[in-house]
């Protein structure tokens, strides 16, 4: 539970691995019962802009959450490839639940998730599958927003307004608290902080398990990876004094928690260790796709494209709805010369996610380095058309369309 003390505890981020592990592939599957309509951007902003999407969201999501929520469900189908989106859309589609059922939601008595909640779980999930160290830099509207529901939960009739100030001054009071540092980007005084409530001897197991992972993505952010690691291991170790009594149906946090070690030996620069790390995971729990992708992107790195190959055909396997996934194995197929194979996977990609710009792009090129005139014609302009203005391959895309576009014109018909 996103509480006072942290980004997301332990136990619902097991719940959230449960969920995406146990039941990953027919949840990502599901569609939303209706696409939401695209936000209405500031004038002169980029629709085609994941990232604009994205910056009108977090401005909006105080005064008019379900436009937020918009916004953050079109940044995702834009790029479906970034942490901060997933993990935006995630908290705006909890603001937006009635105030009971987000109550509900993160009641600390609560033993079952619903079906309907576990479904907006595997938002989170994605976006800590791609990177375990993302900035929360939701949480102090996801926090306030859920003192808000839990008054009116308990008085339906409360003053609005009068809660609202009431908030706001409980937030001023612990403004010297960890997580309003840490939402207020202060992150040496948020370690600071954390490392006074976990010094101060009454802060009970899982506090202290969510305090040393706060302390590592706070070390990560300020690229202290020593300390990083040092803090991750500590959450580890507490993680297994919990014993078995905490497992959740598959397994236990523990296995996110050595992902973030991987993730922070792989930004360290020691591969190898990663390495040992994310094999062990898969030892554990087989079905832990982000491990196979991880082994991919460090065997790309020693330019071992079989077994980067091998372990993107893994990840796929367990996570088939995923189009960055398949966008990922589609560019490590290019490397192993097989064109054929990866344009099969770009296809799907564009089923999966058409406002996707990556796989056009990438498909346009096999088509056009086989000389398939007409289908690289087809995907330069289906790219043109989905890819933000400034991305920096458009004007070679549009010369080159104009190119063949010219070329085609020029073949006399046939008799």
């Amino acid at each position: 539970m996103i509480s006072g003390s942290s980004r997301m505890s332990s136990a619902w981020k097991t719940a959230v691995m449960v969920l995406a592990i146990a039941l990953g592939p027919s949840l990502h599957a599901q569609k939303e019962a209706e696409v939401p309509a695209r936000p209405h951007l500031d004038p002169g902003s980029d629709s085609n802009s994941a990232k604009a999407n994205y910056l009108y969201g977090l401005r909006v999501i105080s005064d008019d959450p379900r436009e937020s929520y918009r916004a953050f469900y079109w940044a995702t189908r834009i790029d479906p490839a970034s942490a901060d989106f997933w993990y935006a859309r995630w908290v705006a589609r909890q603001i937006i639940l009635s105030s009971r059922d987000f109550t509900v939601a993160y009641d600390i008595r609560l033993t079952k998730r619903s079906a309907a909640q576990l479904a907006v779980d595997s938002l989170l999930f994605r976006a800590y599958a791609l990177d375990p160290f993302f900035y929360h830099s939701l949480l102090r509207p996801f926090n306030q927003r859920l003192v808000l529901a839990r008054i009116s939960d308990r008085d339906p009739t409360h003053n609005t307004a009068a809660a609202n100030s009431d908030v706001s001054v409980r937030l001023e009071r612990k403004s010297y608290e960890g997580w309003i540092l840490y939402a207020d980007q202060r992150f040496d005084d948020a370690l600071k902080a954390y490392a006074n409530e976990l010094h101060n001897g009454r802060a009970p197991l899982l506090t202290r398990l969510d305090i040393h992972e706060m302390r590592a993505e706070l070390f990560a952010h300020v690229n202290n990876l020593d300390s990083a690691r040092a803090e991750v291991q500590e959450a580890i170790a507490e993680s297994r004094l919990r014993g078995s009594r905490d497992r959740v149906l598959v397994f236990d946090s523990t296995t996110m928690l050595e992902r973030e070690l991987g993730a922070v030996d792989e930004r360290a620069g020691r591969g190898d260790d990663a390495r040992a790390i994310y094999a062990h995971i898969l030892e554990e729990n087989a079905m832990f796709f982000p491990a196979h992708v991880r082994l991919a992107g460090l065997a790309m790195r020693r330019a071992d494209t079989l077994t980067a190959v091998s372990e993107m055909l893994s990840a796929v396997q367990i996570e088939p709805n995923d189009p960055a996934l398949r966008y990922g194995y589609a560019a490590i197929l290019v490397d192993a010369r097989r064109d054929a194979d990866a344009a099969e996977q770009l296809r799907k990609a564009i089923a999966l996610d058409p406002y996707y710009s990556a796989p056009y792009l990438l498909m346009a090129s096999i088509a056009d380095v086989e000389d398939y005139k007409e289908e690289a014609v087809a995907q330069y302009q289906s790219f043109t058309a989905h890819a933000e203005g400034t991305d920096p391959d458009l004007p070679r895309v549009k010369g080159r369309l104009a190119k063949l576009s010219s070329s085609q014109n020029a073949i006399p018909p046939r008799d």
